[in-house]
């Protein structure tokens, strides 16, 4: 009988053996690297400066190890980071800084149909409402379950998310900032290459300590977003509505539209392009009217000294008009120059009720000025690019009433930058 136990055993270790073999028969295993080190000189970015405060200048770094397993019923990726100033923490000292940026399981339930659980990235179109914002060292991920559909001409996304701070035994306080719940839907119809429609619905609950920065309870996002080759020209017609509650029991009514044209003359690529952000109805009070961008990559839209980042809060509540002209010129196959020029204006009027110098309230006019922005690329080679850039904010009085700094400062930012990334290099058993 002992015997027959001990046989019985081996063939179900056989079995397993070869089940395991087969499996990785099957799999693929994929690596990637990437360390990316910036250094960088801020001299009124993000917040002007004074003529007593002096620029600031540091170097950080971020490194990710990437690793993917795929078989046919299914997909795992695992990308772990680790991000620093270089000296934020002292010689001999062990400090835990690594973190997860993904960490997803993906599941095929057939050809057309998968979900995806786990921490993800969320992007979509040109990252206007949801982006991972890849300029900043740490990037933006978010624990979510979506729900994938994909065929010829259609692609859809439903994702789902609720957020806690911690294992909890009963209910309370949230007390992260960021939402509680997230719902979206997002559709997207290409006919062929020339016309692409995407359409958003994206809905988001903030509880207790949670509020965000515009204090709201919740907020529904809706609109399209249209790209057409025209040939000669790219048009990207985009517009929102955002509804919901604020925290105060306000209704939410606010807007955003936004146009651009874009065509290349050879070497010379152009974007000519404006966008509205709604501000505050000062006539109704009663009502928010000040659109947000939810989770976008405002760093590639609104201007690289990330002046308006959070358009609530960043413009007082004023909301922003942006007109701007893009171009990039190629230089070589491996090196081009780009040159971004931005007229920001407020949407709405701004009225401070508490200002520094004066004892009245402040009307700030909706004229904020000209930021410039200059970057360079060079790609030595396929995996190593070097890329430096210089901004410099041309304020007005309003400007600098509104985000506070002096008028008489150069206002600048300085950068520079080394990205080497590896391959994504597969291993088949």
């Amino acid at each position: 009988m002992k015997g027959l136990l001990v046989s019985q055993k081996r063939i179900f270790q056989a079995i397993f053996l070869n089940f395991a073999i087969i499996s990785l028969l099957f799999a693929q295993f994929s690596i990637q690297g990437q360390m990316r080190p910036r250094a960088e000189f801020r001299h009124g970015y993000r917040q002007p400066l004074t003529q007593n405060a002096k620029g600031a200048f540091f170097i950080s770094q971020r490194s990710r190890l990437t690793l993917g397993f795929q078989t046919e019923l299914y997909q795992m990726k695992f990308a772990i980071q680790d991000v620093r100033v270089w000296g934020d923490e002292a010689h001999l000292q062990d400090v835990p800084s690594q973190a997860l940026h993904e960490a997803w399981a993906q599941l095929r339930i057939n050809p057309s149909f998968s979900v995806r659980i786990g921490r993800q990235e969320l992007v979509y179109d040109d990252h206007r409402l949801l982006g991972n914002v890849n300029w900043t060292q740490q990037a933006r991920s978010h624990d979510a379950v979506v729900f994938r559909f994909r065929n010829n001409s259609l692609t859809m996304d439903f994702g789902s998310a609720y957020n806690n701070d911690s294992e909890k035994n009963a209910r309370s306080t949230y007390r992260v900032k960021n939402y509680r719940t997230l719902a979206y839907l997002w559709l997207k119809w290409a006919s062929r290459k020339s016309i692409h429609i995407s359409l958003y619905a994206i809905h988001e609950t903030f509880v207790d300590q949670g509020l965000e920065a515009t204090n709201t309870k919740n907020r529904l996002t809706l609109g399209p977003h249209l790209f057409w080759n025209a040939g000669l020209f790219q048009l990207y017609v985009t517009g929102f509505l955002q509804t919901g509650k604020t925290a105060d029991n306000r209704d939410i009514l606010a807007y955003f539209g936004a146009l651009q044209v874009k065509r290349q003359w050879g070497a010379l690529g152009t974007q000519l392009g404006i966008e509205y952000l709604s501000g505050q109805d000062k006539t109704n009070t009663n009502r928010f009217t000040v659109f947000n961008t939810l989770y976008a990559t405002n760093h590639k839209f609104y201007g690289t000294m990330d002046y308006f980042l959070n358009i609530p809060k960043d413009t007082r509540y004023g909301g922003l008009i942006d007109t701007y002209l893009k171009l990039q010129y190629d230089v070589t196959s491996k090196s081009k120059i780009s040159i971004d020029t931005h007229y920001f204006r407020l949407a709405s009027d701004v009225i401070l009720p508490f200002y520094p110098t004066y004892s009245i309230p402040v009307e700030i006019k909706p004229d904020l000025g000209v930021e410039i922005d200059l970057a360079l690329k060079i790609k030595l080679h396929d995996n190593v690019h070097v890329l430096a850039g210089y901004s410099q904010m041309f304020g007005t009085d309003s400007f600098f009433t509104l985000k506070g700094g002096e008028k008489d400062v150069t206002q600048n930012w300085m950068w520079f930058m080394v990205n080497v990334h590896t391959d994504k290099y597969s291993i088949i058993p």
